[in-house]
């Protein structure tokens, strides 16, 4: 049976309130409101978010595509992609300079795939190289037509065909 009536059995008034807490959402010191309200003049999140980004630079023989951020040759007459075996298609885009951006290089697979739809571009017939192997056989690369043929994997020493070269705009 408890004595107190209360159910917990405590007797006794709740200890005094010492005014000290451990944890204190209270400050001293008075609000500032240069410190908690944002700058009017400081950009926002949202003011960078609607600003458009600045147009890439262009690239003489080059088309940039902005879904990808690559920059991609066009191979037209005045700067015609060249048709190599694989191995041949990389060191050619790798030594590829075009007006005075260098850093080319062939694209894989899945870039290709992005790029392919471009209307920016000449040269569009036959494969293209891709950087990309075929997993069951490192010696097989993916090429691919810009148009609507299927793609299919080669041996890289088999036969040539175009090496269209692409190049990160930051790079």
């Amino acid at each position: 049976m408890l004595l107190s009536g209360s159910p917990l059995g405590c007797e006794g008034p709740p200890p005094p309130n010492t005014g000290t807490s451990p944890k204190t959402t209270e400050s001293s010191e008075p609000m500032n409101a240069a410190k908690t309200a944002p700058s009017r003049d400081a950009p926002t999140a949202a003011n960078h978010a609607t600003e458009p980004a600045p147009p890439a630079p262009t690239i003489e023989g080059a088309t940039f595509d902005p879904n990808t951020d690559l920059y991609v040759q066009r191979c037209g007459d005045t700067f015609p992609c060249g048709t190599h075996l694989q191995q041949a298609a990389m060191e050619a885009c790798a030594g590829l300079t075009l007006g005075a951006a260098k850093g080319w290089r062939l694209p894989s697979k899945s870039e290709f795939s992005r790029i392919k739809n471009l209307r920016d571009l000449e040269g569009a017939r036959g494969y293209h190289w891709t950087s990309t192997s075929y997993t069951q056989d490192a010696a097989q690369f993916w090429i691919m037509a810009l148009d609507s043929s299927p793609s299919t994997t080669i041996p890289g020493t088999r036969k040539a065909f175009t090496a269209r070269c692409v190049r990160p705009q930051n790079s």
